[in-house]
Order: C-alpha cells, then structure tokens, then sequence
C-alpha cells in the first residue's frame, strides 16, 4: 500500500507544481495585457486628440518680416502638420505645400533620376534660395 501512497503524492506534487506554472504564466500574460491594453488607450487618446486639432480652424499666421501677415503657400496647417491635398486629375504643383514644391524644383533641376540617397546631403536648401534669387525659383 506505501507505493501507492508515494504515487498519490508524487502526482500531488506534479499538479501543484504545473498549477504554480500556470500562475506565473497567467500573471506573465496578466502584465502583457495590461501593457497592451495601455498602448491602445493612449493611441485612441492620441487619435481623438489629432483629429480634434485638425478640425479646428488654423490659428492666426505669425508676423513676417516687415510686420505685414507672413506669405503662406496654399491652406494653413493647423500646428505643424502638412496638409497635403490627395492626388486628382489636373492637380497643380502649386496645390502642394512649399516645401513640397521645392523639392519638386530640385528633382526637376536634377535633369535626371534621383534617388532618396543622391540628394545632396547639405545646402540644398541654399542652392533654392540662390537660384530664386538668379530668377530660376
């Protein structure tokens, strides 16, 4: 009878010690999900937030250089964000945001294929204002 008493407790043992395992795992997963469910609480408020900012009207332009209203290119961004306008049939360049545009001319000025890496890594924003100043910008 002592050998079957042993076998009882052995199996004991083994379930008490997977049900340990399945507490650590279940705490484990626990954490995960509260990390998880964290995320997706800051980007819903991350979503809303950007989407109320967008909908607002843009705030008043800042004073340019000779006290006048500073030269805006196209509609206000409201807080830095870009707003680029989806691609249509007969859109013009002219549609984009400055920065866009200029970096239109430069690709254009290239006369050749340009990839993201042969850009030139300074001064290209020099070399537009020179050739605006020439009359070519």
């Amino acid at each position: 009878m002592g050998s079957l008493i042993e076998e009882l407790r052995r199996r004991e043992a083994a379930s008490r010690a997977e049900a340990d395992r399945l507490r650590s795992r279940i705490e484990e997963l626990s954490q995960d999900l509260a990390r998880a469910e964290g995320q997706a609480s800051r980007l819903a408020i991350a979503r809303e937030e950007v989407t109320r900012v967008l909908a607002e009207p843009a705030a008043e332009p800042p004073a340019g250089q000779n006290g006048g209203p500073a030269r805006q290119a196209g509609p206000a961004s409201p807080i830095g964000a870009v707003m680029v306008p989806p691609w249509r049939e007969g859109l013009e360049a002219s549609a984009l945001p400055q920065s866009y545009q200029d970096l239109l001319e430069v690709a254009a000025d290239a006369g050749r294929p340009l990839r993201a890496s042969s850009r030139p890594r300074r001064g290209w924003a020099r070399a537009r204002r020179r050739r605006r100043a020439c009359g070519r910008g």
